[in-house]
This record gives structure tokens, sequence and C-alpha cells, in this order.
């Protein structure tokens, strides 16, 4: 799986979480809160081991989202 597929599905995961919260489904949320930690850790294992790294560093731009030169 490439990392944006992996960030769009752990969207779909907590959306659907809020769903089954908000449909009172509790060994539903139940099951899916105890299988969080293993998405997380996908998740981070992913964005850690991405091929393209950044260009900038952390001096440079203090957050990567948005083009904001950091503060010095």
């Amino acid at each position: 799986m490439t990392l944006k597929n992996v960030i769009i599905a752990s969207c779909i995961l907590i959306s659907l979480y809020v769903l089954i919260i908000f449909l009172s489904l509790t060994t539903l949320a139940l099951w899916m809160v105890s299988i969080s930690p293993l998405i997380v850790a996908g998740l981070v294992y992913r964005v850690l081991k991405d091929p393209n790294p950044s260009p900038n560093t952390f001096e440079d731009r203090f957050y990567e989202d948005y083009d904001y030169p950091r503060n010095r």
C-alpha cells in the first residue's frame, strides 16, 4: 500500500468508528478500539519508511503541511 492509501484507510476507519459509536454498537466499538494500536503502528511505520523524504529540514520549515518559514 502506498502512503496515500494508508492515510485514506485510517481516515475511513476513524469515520467508521464514529458511526459505530453513534449507532451504539458497543461490542464492535470495543473491537475497533482494541485493534487501533495496530492501525496506528502501521500508519507510523509507513510514514517513517516513505521513500520520498522531505527536501526541507526542521530548521528551514517548522511545519511541513504549509509553506511557512520558521521564525528565528
